[in-house]
């Protein structure tokens, strides 16, 4: 089925030091407990400014990303993780002479529209989008834009959505 439109949130976040987890959440006006999902299709990553050159100084100096269900995940590399929605990493890798460069060119997409129902179905609310520097020379900014159509849905698929995306402790 062909997505004729599809709505799009945006959401920056920068580190609140160099190399610290930092999370942003995503204001959507939507409540936790509405039985609201959303059917991401889309998701667009940037970095702001000219961060690859700044504050990569060094080879193997890396920018964790993740758009989250929470912001209690520690470790955005730890994909076992239901919480992680999607995740990006980026890493310097120096090649050859020094002052030698590439083009990189943004944003980097991922496209879920080909997975069964048009798309990636999470919670509405909360969603938080988390970078973790390593090695990095000062705080990174990340920015994502996700497309999205949102759904409703009835209350024993939503608290089965729930479940599966969030940890429910006491």
């Amino acid at each position: 089925m062909p997505i004729l439109s599809c709505n799009i949130a945006q959401i920056s976040v920068t580190e609140s030091a160099a190399n610290t987890l930092t999370y942003k959440k995503l204001e959507s006006g939507i409540s936790t407990l509405e039985k609201i999902a959303w059917r991401v299709h889309m998701i667009a990553y940037e970095f702001i400014g000219a961060l690859l050159s700044s504050i990569f100084g060094t080879n193997a100096d890396a920018l964790d990303i993740a758009l989250t269900a929470s912001n209690a995940v520690t470790d955005l590399q730890d994909l076992s993780n239901p919480s992680i929605l999607d995740h990006m990493f980026i890493r310097r890798i120096d090649l050859g002479t020094a002052a030698s460069g590439h083009f990189y060119f943004q944003p980097v997409t991922k496209d879920f529209s080909a997975l069964p129902g048009g798309g990636l179905l999470v919670p509405a609310a909360p969603l938080f989008l988390g970078a973790k520097g390593t090695g990095l020379e000062g705080a990174a900014t990340a920015r994502v834009r996700v497309y999205y159509s949102p759904e409703d849905l009835k209350a024993d698929d939503f608290w089965q959505l729930l479940e599966m995306y969030r940890m429910i402790s006491s």
